[in-house]
């Protein structure tokens, strides 16, 4: 490559750069993180589904909207057996509340396959698989 073919792909290179930078700053598009998430719950003291509408700072467990109590924990679903399920909690270090384990099991088939239930249907409360409450 010759000098002058080096110096073009120089400047083409610091043009595409300072383009970049202009776009990303004088845009205006601003990244927003949402203040409120819906979760998917399932409340250990009334026994029901319940969606709940809290901040991404809330501690879990929740209020439930349905009994004011603290006691709505995000609803898992199975995903080798179909299960919906709160698994068994775990004393807190703060001995408050209880928390949800960092890797929880389904207690119907034992996989850990689980994850969050994100489906827009109330599940009914003869399907949920929920601990006992209060701990």
């Amino acid at each position: 490559m010759d000098k002058r073919n080096l110096t073009l792909t120089g400047i083409a290179v610091a043009l595409l750069a300072a383009a970049t930078v202009y776009y990303f700053t004088r845009s205006g598009a601003q990244a927003r993180m949402p203040s409120k998430v819906s979760v998917n719950c399932a409340c250990l003291a009334c026994r029901k589904f319940v969606g709940v509408d809290a901040k991404i700072t809330d501690p879990k467990p929740f209020t439930c909207p349905l009994c004011g109590q603290r006691a709505a924990y995000p609803l898992l679903m199975c995903r080798d057996c179909g299960a919906y399920f709160v698994p068994n909690l775990e004393r807190s270090p703060d001995g408050e509340f209880p928390q949800m384990p960092m890797a929880p099991s389904c207690p119907k088939c034992g996989s850990r396959n689980v994850g969050a239930y994100v489906g827009r249907e109330p599940i009914p409360a003869d399907k949920l698989i929920l601990p006992k409450w209060p701990q």
